[in-house]
């Protein structure tokens, strides 16, 4: 069950140490059966490997082992609870970037538009980018595009 480093998956490290505390053990050895370090007050560093994808649920692990620590409640439902807040938090954070990912695609294609305009432009009339390129009205109308798409 112990995870390297580089495949460490947060969600399932919490996961499967209140699995394992569920099942009996000691935390101290479900911390270690997982690969999670230890300080010296028994509680996982928040900074260990296993959270380096996402240094805020190791966060929440050690504030829930020092809540369960400090109450005597029970780690296993501690930790089951800040795991499934923690999954809440993940849904919400996925559901807000798939409602923002068809503005972000518009506001990129709006961006490259105007460019697109002159370059239709050229194609149709060859003398629309000598014209932006040489004559002041056509320096003036590129400040405006540079500023308005800005």
């Amino acid at each position: 069950m112990k995870r390297s480093g580089d495949d460490a998956d947060p969600a399932a490290t919490l996961a499967d140490v209140t699995a394992l505390l569920e099942a009996g053990l000691e935390p101290s050895r479900a911390w270690s059966l997982v690969g999670v370090p230890l300080d010296g007050d028994g509680l996982p560093l928040a900074d260990a490997p296993a959270w380096r994808d996402d240094p805020a649920t190791g966060a929440c692990a050690t504030a829930a082992c020092r809540l369960s620590l400090d109450t005597g409640a029970p780690l296993a439902r501690v930790l089951a609870a800040t795991d499934a807040a923690l999954a809440r938090v993940r849904a919400a954070r996925d559901a807000t970037d798939a409602a923002l990912a068809g503005p972000r695609m518009s506001a990129r294609i709006l961006r490259w538009l105007p460019l697109a305009g002159v370059g239709l432009a050229t194609v149709v009339d060859p003398r629309a980018a000598t014209l932006l390129a040489t004559h002041p009205a056509g320096w003036a109308l590129l400040a405006v595009a540079l500023a308005l798409t800005w």
